[in-house]
C-alpha cells in the first residue's frame, strides 16, 4: 500500500473512498496510483480547499447562495485549475464517497440503486447510490463550474438530447456555429440574420 500523510487533491484525483481500517480512514483513488491515508475524505477536502484559496464551508457557502443548491452541494475545490467535486451522499455519512469531475468519461446505472462511474483512464468504480443521483450531481456540478470557472472552459457537460457526458464545451460551441452556416448556406439563397 502506498501511504501519504498529507495529500492535496490535484488534477490526478480521481476519488476519495472512505476505507474501514485500523490504519486508513480514505483510499485516494489517481491518475499516477492508488493511495491511503489516515485522514478522512473530509479532511482531505478541508486542506485542498485551503490550498484552492478558501475553506471548504467558504466554498459550500458560496455554491449554496449562488445555486440555491442545499443538498449534496458540489464544492469548487480549485476552481482555477477546473478541479470540481461531488459527494455520492450527505458529506457527513462515514460512506460518503468525493468524485473528481473532470476525469468522468460515462456512467451506466446497475441494479439495485449503485451505479457504474467509468473514468477517462479506464478505472471503474461502482457507487451505492442511483443512476439518477450520479446525473442530478453531475448537473449540479455543471451549474457550479459555469458560475465559479472562466467562460467556456468547461471539463465537462451534459448533452441535452441524449444526455451524455461531453468533455469539451467549446468544440460544441465551434460545432453548433458550423451546423448554422450550413443550415444558412443552404437556405435557397434568403438572408439570415443569425442571433448569437
Amino acid at each position: 500500500m502506498k501511504e501519504v500523510n498529507e495529500y492535496i487533491i490535484s488534477e490526478k484525483t480521481i476519488a476519495l473512498i472512505p476505507v474501514n481500517h485500523m490504519r486508513y480512514r480514505t483510499k485516494i483513488k489517481a491518475i499516477d496510483g492508488v493511495f491511503y491515508s489516515s485522514k478522512t475524505p473530509m479532511q482531505i477536502m478541508e486542506v485542498s480547499c485551503i490550498h484552492g484559496g478558501a475553506s471548504y464551508d467558504g466554498r459550500r457557502q458560496a455554491v449554496i447562495y449562488f445555486t440555491r443548491f442545499s443538498q449534496r452541494v458540489p464544492i469548487p475545490v480549485k476552481p482555477q485549475e477546473h478541479i470540481y467535486a461531488f459527494p455520492t451522499l450527505s458529506p457527513s455519512h462515514n460512506q460518503c464517497i468525493w468524485i473528481i469531475v473532470h476525469h468522468i468519461k460515462d456512467v451506466y446505472p446497475l441494479e439495485n440503486d449503485k451505479t457504474l462511474i467509468v473514468f477517462g483512464n479506464y478505472a471503474e468504480l461502482i457507487v451505492p447510490v442511483s443512476f439518477y443521483t450520479i446525473q442530478e450531481q453531475l448537473k449540479k456540478t455543471t451549474l457550479c463550474a459555469g458560475r465559479f470557472s472562466p467562460p467556456y472552459k468547461f471539463c465537462f457537460w451534459i448533452d441535452p438530447q441524449d444526455r451524455t457526458i461531453r468533455r469539451n464545451l467549446t468544440d460544441h460551441l465551434s460545432n453548433k456555429e458550423d451546423e448554422d452556416e450550413n443550415e444558412n448556406d443552404n437556405d435557397n439563397g434568403e438572408d439570415t440574420i443569425l442571433v448569437k
